[in-house]
């Protein structure tokens, strides 16, 4: 594989189901052959399609990353586009340092639009599911958005083709617009941004460490009284930061592992109770004179979380 070209290097990283059409400033859409049908994003005629996009002699590009094999839906790559304002760029350093934390290598980029796009280029293809899950969690942890993880879908139905992100680099110039950023936040040139990219693809057991960063929202009881567990035996979520060596974002971390455990059926006192004992680890507020008022603020913000996810306050 080391072999190959540059531009066949930028191919490979960017492979998945079909490609789009993405002209500057203009309307998305499939980019289809003669016949009408999408066309691959995978071949020779792919490469082709990428060296156009490259060098400015042909569309500028996108790609819809899924793509089906041995009945499952897979992707090459995984991305978060980011566009909330001043806090983009922050945001993306967060996701980034985030995934270095379990040794997976992001790549920021800047976007067209005055946003950023982080992108994660895997060794070995993935199942669109476990991608989602994981890029989704590694923001939600840092607190960055999540409306805009690639890939969208986990599946498609018969005729779709899914959502699609831009290509990097179009005309191949570090431009300040949709080139890599070096960690001083200068443009990084094409040749460095695909020769960084090639040599830190992240291996799927990888990604799949980023998956307890993931939770489906953990069911209310439908009474306060019928929380009545005070023991220590808690599972889920709870017990995957219980049992973390590090922790990204502490606070978020607490309030996280407090609405597991109200969602298993602590009481009130049992949280609180395991709350002040993972402090005592994360070291978060242990040493502080308001350490009472902050467990109990967490607690009381689980517990306003967990009645928004039942839907009984909107």
């Amino acid at each position: 594989m080391d072999d190959l070209t540059l531009i066949e290097k930028f191919a490979y990283l960017h492979r998945g189901g079909a490609l789009a059409r993405c002209p500057i400033g203009g309307t998305v859409k499939p980019l289809t052959d003669s016949t009408d049908v999408a066309r691959r994003a995978n071949g020779g005629d792919y490469v082709d399609a990428v060296q156009g996009h490259l060098n400015g002699s042909g569309e500028t590009l996108g790609v819809y990353p899924l793509f089906k094999h041995q009945n499952m839906w897979q992707v090459h790559w995984m991305a978060v586009d980011l566009d909330d304002g001043d806090a983009s760029l922050i945001h993306a350093r967060n996701v980034q340092a985030l995934l270095f934390k379990f040794g997976i290598f992001g790549i920021v980029e800047t976007s067209q639009s005055k946003g950023y796009h982080v992108w994660v280029y895997l060794k070995n293809p993935v199942s669109a599911l476990v991608a989602r899950r994981a890029m989704t969690g590694a923001c939600r942890i840092v607190d960055a958005p999540t409306q805009e993880v690639y890939p969208k879908q986990t599946d498609l139905r018969s005729g779709q083709i899914g959502n699609c992100l831009r290509m990097p680099y179009p005309y191949g110039a570090a431009t300040g617009r949709t080139c890599g950023i070096n960690d001083d936040d200068t443009p990084m040139e094409l040749n460095d941004y695909i020769n960084y990219a090639w040599i830190r693809t992240a291996a799927p057991a990888s990604i799949r460490q980023l998956l307890p960063l993931y939770a489906d929202p953990e069911p209310a009881p439908a009474e306060r009284s019928e929380r009545t567990r005070t023991d220590d035996r808690f599972t889920g979520l709870a017990a995957d930061i219980w049992e973390a060596d590090t922790w990204v974002d502490r606070s978020r971390q607490l309030c996280t592992f407090a609405l597991s455990l109200l969602g298993q059926g602590f009481t009130d006192d049992a949280v609180i109770e395991l709350l002040y004992k993972l402090d005592n680890r994360m070291h978060k507020y242990a040493d502080r004179s308001d350490r009472q008022v902050r467990i109990r603020s967490i607690l009381e913000g689980a517990k306003r979380e967990q009645l928004h996810q039942s839907g009984a306050i909107t």
